[in-house]
């Protein structure tokens, strides 16, 4: 059996991005079930991050600006650098970087868990095991480690199923806007689907069907769907097809001895809100460093992996991001986009420049919770919130705002759930005296 310093399972961006990383400093293996520098997934980035990654030979569109629509006469307008990038181009550019490198990339070969051993850990694959001292789960949404111990929490997916299209877009740019910004509109309220259209030109591109689901499906289940939104909205011939799952919640643990969780597996904006393609863009090389200084000082615990990912678990910034993934699972349950527009366009092309892009400053964050409170009613999101989360969101709202927010949270809070929160209360009293004994 060969050994390796570090096995990479799944080769997605997270994957391939992390072995060309790694690869210049260790023995590395990329293992990949299906085959590596392939997917059927359509992505977007931004211009500063195609050349901080050296990607420029993936671009294949530069439309400036993304639309959210409510209706034809309702929008919001987000502004920023944004490219259109060839996914297949992107996978095979850091493929190759990592080949060159030396590491081994293995196709068919499907991970399925691992054991520990002295001095590492044993991969076990339907083709044999492998050996190493550290694991990189990069499988995704449905990685079979992950899936296995439960580790996912307020577990949630946006399902996407597409085409890449041969289309004359309509021109647009009678309303003020360039000729072909990306667009997400509305298809039903009811059942939140979202219909996306990424242009790479002015007859070819992107269409796809976002669905959003609180369990585990396949994209296939809106193929049916998207078919007819695309014949009623973008009538094209279809050239190849696009699916996949984005992931959205928390785990339960970002890392255990050994095993470090990287890309939509290891929910990569701890906890990822939908943003993971430009995550990884923006923290492979972070990481990366990081996973180096971890294999060099031999210190693979589960809290120092951890520390790797979380390293600002306590800042308002991770409070923020928990308090969202709160909303998207619990306050997303009547289904409604309309809401998600009215609160970009309340908190401010700046703040969802800053948001996508995953760079949040406290003032930012502080006007979209007031905007996400105002749209959606404080009562309400805590009416569908069960106790343990409630208490979790007061904690991390008011790690952010404070004030009123804060008291109004509070008393609620008090109000609804008096006997319980007084028993919370004084369990909590004995667990401080306990640890002051």
């Amino acid at each position: 059996m060969t050994k390796y310093d570090i096995v990479i399972a799944g080769a997605g961006p997270a994957g391939l991005a992390l072995a060309a990383d790694l690869s210049r400093h260790f023995k590395v293996v990329v293992l990949e079930k299906g085959k590596a520098g392939a997917t059927m997934c359509s992505w977007y980035t931004f211009e500063d991050r195609v050349r901080t990654n050296s990607l420029e030979d993936a671009v294949v569109a530069r439309p400036k600006n993304l639309i959210f629509y409510m209706d034809k006469d309702s929008f919001f307008e987000y502004k920023d650098d944004h490219v259109v990038v060839d996914p297949n181009k992107v996978l095979e550019i850091f493929k190759d970087r990592a080949e060159q490198n030396g590491c081994k990339i293995k196709n068919g070969v499907e991970v399925s868990d691992f054991r520990y051993t002295h001095g590492g850990v044993i991969v076990q694959t339907n083709k044999g095991n492998y050996k190493s001292r550290l694991l990189i789960d990069c499988m995704g949404t449905i990685s079979p480690i992950v899936v296995k111990r439960k580790l996912q929490r307020n577990f949630c997916v946006w399902a996407e199923y597409g085409a890449k299209m041969k289309i004359k877009f309509p021109k647009l740019d009678q309303i003020g806007f360039i000729k072909m910004p990306k667009t997400y509109q509305p298809v039903d309220d009811k059942a939140n689907y979202m219909f996306g259209v990424y242009p790479h030109n002015d007859h070819e591109g992107d269409l796809f069907l976002f669905g959003y689901y609180k369990k585990l499906v396949k994209p296939e289940i809106l193929k049916e769907m998207f078919e007819k939104s695309s014949k009623d909205l973008y009538p094209g011939e279809k050239i190849s097809t696009i699916k996949g799952l984005i992931y959205s919640g928390e785990l339960r643990k970002y890392a255990l001895k050994r095993v470090l969780f990287f890309g939509n597996s290891g929910a990569s904006t701890p906890p990822v809100i939908g943003m993971g393609f430009n995550e990884v863009l923006r923290k492979h090389t972070i990481v990366a460093k990081r996973v180096r200084e971890a294999l060099e000082s031999d210190n693979l615990s589960r809290r120092a992996l951890e520390d790797i990912l979380l390293e600002h678990r306590t800042s308002p910034q991770y409070a923020f991001l928990k308090v969202c993934q709160r909303y998207f699972y619990y306050g997303n349950t009547d289904k409604e986009w309309r809401r998600g527009v009215q609160v970009l366009n309340k908190a401010g092309a700046d703040f969802t420049s800053h948001w996508m892009r995953g760079e949040l400053n406290l003032r930012l964050m502080k006007r979209a919770l007031d905007a996400l409170f105002e749209v959606v009613g404080l009562k309400k999101l805590m009416k569908l919130l069960p106790l343990r989360e409630y208490i979790s969101l007061v904690k991390y709202t008011s790690s952010i705002v404070g004030g009123s927010i804060w008291t109004r949270a509070r008393m609620y809070f008090l109000h609804q759930y008096k006997e319980k929160a007084d028993k919370l209360h004084l369990e909590a009293e004995r667990e401080r005296e306990m640890n002051l004994d």
